[in-house]
């Protein structure tokens, strides 16, 4: 299992590339502004496979949040290898996978863009506006962001404030008020930018050519992070009626998929690329799951973003600092243990057959004609 992990972007990018080649696949490359260490050549690339008209998409992204792009690369590249030894894909249906919607994170091991942009807080539909923070977040940007040298007695300190501000808060409003997302604090956590980045530029100028005509899109948008460890939850987001609900539930089990009015694992966020793309999508009847695959605590792995986002601005002269943290900022998000690892491909996969047995009602009713 733990094949399918790549040492680095560059490596997953190329893996990526050559599996989707020699599955005879569409391969598209698009270049991102900034560039990666030494200077290389940063891109998203789309693979586009199966049918050439279909009906039926299933969209698979990874690495919006750059880091967790080695999780999301392996599955991707799990996924190819099946499809070419088995090919499992339906007729009138096509996969169009996404990988490295963050290349600048993933190839830096940052969770964030080159401007510090959490890019799953920077879809902001046009009507809304790139200003203000959750009520009380400006109270804790000097505990999150601090700009002084931390000492060795800082975790400590932190994880005791943090565990009184769990009981003096509560752990679901802490989650909120920390990352729901915040738009004054370029150089805090969760940043959403002051306008759009390249990523929501991309799929705006191209997601409707990547999924062709079809009409119906089930959309699986890989993260880890949040839940039990090894575990996944499929967060349900954007205007989804209770039939849908229903069947989504009925579907992929109802223990694996949350929703917005009944909040346990994740908590509401400003500017996700789901709602965005629902709007883009009008003429499609869209699906988004982010398939949220848990790691560590919620505490640990703050603290873990905390740390590399202070190594990565206030210790610029503390390089072998900043290769800790952001080492221990991967292990956050894509931990060593091989338990977790296979554990967590196995369940992907699983997640994966289901998606492509999915057919939206919509679509099903119409006996799969395009209309």
């Amino acid at each position: 299992m733990d094949e399918w992990y790549s040492d680095d972007y560059f490596i997953a990018r190329e893996r990526f590339r050559d599996a989707v080649q020699g599955l005879g696949g569409r391969l598209l490359s698009y270049r991102v502004p900034s560039l990666g260490p030494g200077g290389r050549e940063l891109t998203t690339d789309v693979a586009i496979i199966g049918d050439a008209s279909p009906s039926e998409v299933v969209l698979v992204s990874s690495g919006l949040h750059g880091i967790e792009g080695f999780f999301g690369s392996a599955v991707q590249l799990q996924l190819l290898d099946d499809l070419h030894r088995q090919h499992t894909y339906c007729s009138s249906k096509s996969w169009v996978l996404v990988h490295g919607l963050n290349p600048f994170g993933f190839a830096w091991l940052r969770r964030t863009d080159e401007q510090n942009v959490d890019l799953n807080r920077n879809f902001l539909i046009e009507s809304d506006g790139f200003a203000g923070s959750p009520m009380g977040y400006a109270e804790l940007d000097p505990i999150l962001n601090p700009q002084r040298w931390m000492d060795r007695w800082d975790p400590m300190v932190f994880a005791t404030r943090g565990a009184w501000l769990v009981w003096r808060r509560g752990l679901q409003q802490l989650k909120t008020i920390v990352a729901m997302g915040q738009y004054e604090f370029p150089r805090g956590l969760f940043y959403g930018g002051s306008r759009h980045s390249a990523a929501v530029s991309l799929l705006r100028e191209h997601l409707t050519d990547w999924l062709d005509v079809a009409q119906g899109v089930l959309h699986l948008d890989l993260h880890t992070g949040l839940g039990r460890w090894a575990s996944y939850r499929l967060l349900a987001q954007g205007d989804i009626g209770p039939e849908r609900c229903l069947e989504l539930k009925r579907h992929f089990g109802a223990d694996h998929v949350e929703f917005s009015d009944c909040i346990r694992v994740a908590y509401p966020v400003r500017g996700s690329v789901g709602p965005w793309c629902q709007t883009h999508l009008s003429h499609v009847d869209y699906t988004y799951l982010c398939a949220e695959f848990g790691t560590y605590s919620p505490l640990r792995i703050l603290a873990g973003l905390r740390k590399e986002n202070h190594a990565h601005h206030w210790l610029p002269g503390d390089p072998e600092g900043t290769l800790q943290a952001k080492a221990e900022l991967r292990e956050m998000f894509c931990p060593r243990s091989v338990r977790w690892r296979s554990s967590v491909l196995a369940a992907s996969r699983q997640l994966l057959m289901q998606a492509r047995d999915w057919r939206p009602p919509s679509v099903a009713n119409r006996g799969g004609v395009v209309r």
